[in-house]
C-alpha cells in the first residue's frame, strides 16, 4: 500500500542522489532506538515507528524507480553508539531503574561538571540560537537554528515575484532544485530540553548526566519570567518543538523558532525561546537564576549506577 501511495505522488523524484542518501540517514536515525537491554531495535509502531517505516518504504520505492541500490558507504554516515562501552551499559541500566515516563518530566541532558553547580546555585546558562551552528559541536546538537531549507517537488511549488516598487506581478518563478530558505532576521535566545528519558539521548549527545525536572509547568513559568526580569528586552515562550519534513511540511504550519529538521525527531525537544524586541545580529551567552530550582529538580549521573 505504501509503495502504491508513493507512486501516485513521487515527492522525492527531484532529489539528487546525495540528497536522497542524506534523507536515508535521517530516517534511519529515527527508526532505531536502544532498548533497556542495551540492544539496537526498531522503534515500536505505536511510538512512531510506523511513520518512519512508511518513509523508509518510500525511500526503497524511489531507489527502485531509479534502478539504484543503496550507497555501499552509507553505514559510514550513520551514527551507531558503541553498545559494548561502559557508558552504554550505564545509560541503559539508569533508564531501566528509574522507569520515568515520557511527557511527565522535563530532562536537561549535560555533563555532570556543569549540571551539578548549576543545580547547586540555581543558575542556568542560556545560549543564542546562532551558537548551535558550530561544526565543532556534536552532530546531535549542531543545527542551523536561524534558518530552515525547504525542498518541495517542483511540480507542486511555484512562487510569484512582485516588483517591490510598483507591486505588480513579475510572473511565476521556480526555485532552483525546489529549494527555499526561511531565515530569521534576528538572533534569539533558546534553552533546549527533552521530554524523553532514554539511553540513546545520553549516547548521541555524549553526556554523562541529566537534570530531572518533576514540575515542568512551574519550571517553564519561572524560567520564562525570571529571564525577562534578569535580562530585559526579551519576550519568552515555552513549547514543544515541531519537527518539519523539508519535502512535505506546508509553509502555512511552519514557525521557525519552534521548528526543527525532522532528523532530530527522536530527541523530543521542549524549549523556551526569547525574542529580542529589536533586531540583533548576534547575541552572547547569558545566565538566569531560578531561586526554586532545587525544589523540583534532581541530578542523576551515569556514575549513579
Amino acid at each position: 500500500m505504501w509503495q502504491a501511495q508513493y507512486r501516485t505522488r513521487r515527492y522525492m523524484e527531484h532529489l539528487k542522489n546525495e540528497d536522497l542518501d542524506q534523507r536515508i540517514v535521517d530516517i534511519i536515525h529515527n527508526l532505531y532506538t536502544i532498548n533497556n537491554e542495551n540492544q539496537i531495535s526498531l522503534l515500536p509502531p505505536e511510538r512512531g515507528g510506523a511513520y518512519w517505516m512508511e518513509l523508509w518504504t518510500h525511500i526503497l520505492e524511489e531507489s527502485a524507480l531509479r534502478r539504484r541500490g543503496l550507497d555501499g558507504n552509507l553505514h559510514e554516515k550513520i551514527f551507531v553508539p558503541d553498545l559494548e562501552s561502559q557508558t552504554a551499559a550505564k545509560a541503559c541500566e539508569l533508564v531501566k531503574r528509574l522507569r520515568l515516563e515520557d511527557g511527565k518530566y522535563i530532562f536537561k541532558y549535560g555533563n555532570e561538571k556543569y549540571l551539578e553547580p548549576s543545580l547547586d546555585t540555581g543558575t542556568l546558562r542560556i545560549s543564542p540560537a546562532s551558537s548551535y551552528n558550530d561544526p565543532s559541536l556534536n552532530k546531535a546538537i549542531q543545527d542551523k537554528e536561524l534558518e530552515f531549507d525547504f525542498q518541495y517537488p517542483p511540480s507542486e511549488f511555484r512562487m510569484e515575484a512582485f516588483d517591490h516598487k510598483t507591486g505588480q506581478s513579475k510572473g511565476i518563478i521556480t526555485p532552483i532544485d525546489g529549494k527555499i530558505t526561511s531565515k530569521w532576521t534576528t538572533d534569539f535566545y533558546v534553552y533546549c530540553m527533552s521530554y524523553a528519558f532514554n539511553a540513546k539521548l545520553f549516547l548521541d549527545f555524549d553526556y554523562d548526566a541529566c537534570l530531572i525536572i518533576s514540575n515542568p509547568i512551574q519550571f517553564l513559568n519561572e524560567l520564562t519570567s525570571e529571564f525577562e526580569i534578569q535580562n530585559h528586552g526579551h519576550t519568552g515562550i515555552g513549547a514543544l518543538v515541531k519537527y518539519c519534513d523539508p519535502l512535505l511540511t506546508p509553509l502555512s504550519s511552519f514557525s521557525l523558532d519552534f521548528c526543527k529538521h525532522f532528523r532530530y525527531t527522536y530527541q523530543k525537544e521542549v524549549r523556551v525561546s526569547w525574542l529580542p524586541r529589536e533586531r540583533v545580529e548576534k547575541l552572547s551567552n547569558v545566565s538566569v537564576r531560578l531561586p526554586n530550582l532545587k525544589q523540583y529538580s534532581r541530578l542523576v549521573t551515569l556514575d549513579t549506577i
